[in-house]
């Protein structure tokens, strides 16, 4: 850690750090003592002083998909009484309306202009600021062996869009972004892809899913986004704080930064 933020020290003037929090150790646990003494010993590694400043929501989600792989099953496992209607309300949905669930590890330039379509519906209905097309084609350029498509498709069409990172090392997958048509909503559908996924992954050997930030915060206006995920009942993580460096920028422009990036699609 220490060798390669002192190279990044080296080339730039401003640099914010996001350190996960290793839940996917065996056994992980970490009190708040345990968490200052892991912030104090990154703080000592890298010498970058840790913020209260917030670019990710300051918690996650995470879903042990180990044993879902039978929906009756999993299902009994969960609290919510909506999230296990919604979840047979999405299958028998996608069944009636030959909706696919498919999984790819890129897409190409079409399929890509449609799911970005669907990135934009989703962000003007939050009401928040979406990245650019050429992000999210840099994106598979860059990780081509680690970015994953979660898609749901209706006659060779992209309806719903979620792109996911995964950790091969940590048998995990990040959720990133999530984009579809709006109106397709009473058929539950987002709930299908997420139990779909979920399966997926535990067919394939990963341990983790990370819905990758939620706003425990009901007067956030990205709470609702939070309350999905938290239908599933996963494990809350808290987020280490951010660390940052600088050379000449000063801690107001730094603010300025932090309060845009909130305002990009998470």
């Amino acid at each position: 850690i220490s060798e390669v933020l002192n190279y990044l020290k080296k080339s730039f003037s401003l640099i914010l750090v996001e350190f996960n929090t290793p839940y996917w150790e065996d056994n992980f646990e970490m009190n708040e003592v345990q968490r200052k003494e892991y912030i104090n010993i990154l703080s000592y590694l890298s010498s970058f002083n840790p913020t209260s400043l917030e670019i990710q929501p300051s918690s996650t989600i995470v879903n042990d998909v180990t044993n879902i792989n039978d929906l009756e099953k999993f299902i009994s496992t969960l609290q919510s009484k909506s999230c296990k209607r919604n979840i047979k309300k999405a299958l028998s949905y996608m069944e009636d309306n030959s909706i696919s669930f498919v999984v790819k590890e890129s897409l190409n330039d079409n399929e890509l202009t449609e799911a970005y379509s669907l990135f934009k519906e989703v962000a003007s209905h939050g009401n928040f600021k979406g990245r650019p097309f050429e992000y999210y084609k840099s994106l598979q350029e860059t990780l081509p062996s680690k970015v994953i498509w979660y898609l749901m498709m209706k006659d060779g069409h992209i309806i719903l869009a979620n792109l996911a990172v995964r950790d091969l090392n940590t048998k995990t997958s990040n959720d990133l972004y999530v984009g579809k048509k709006m109106e397709l909503e009473e058929g539950a559908i987002s709930y299908g892809l997420k139990y779909l996924s979920f399966k997926y992954l535990n067919e394939n050997g990963y341990k983790y899913y990370d819905h990758w930030g939620i706003y425990l915060d009901p007067k956030s206006p990205k709470f609702g986004f939070s309350e999905f995920k938290l239908k599933f009942e996963g494990k809350i993580i808290n987020f280490l704080p951010v660390f940052a460096y600088s050379k000449f920028v000063p801690s107001f422009f730094i603010n300025f930064i932090i309060k845009v990036f909130s305002n990009v699609n998470f």
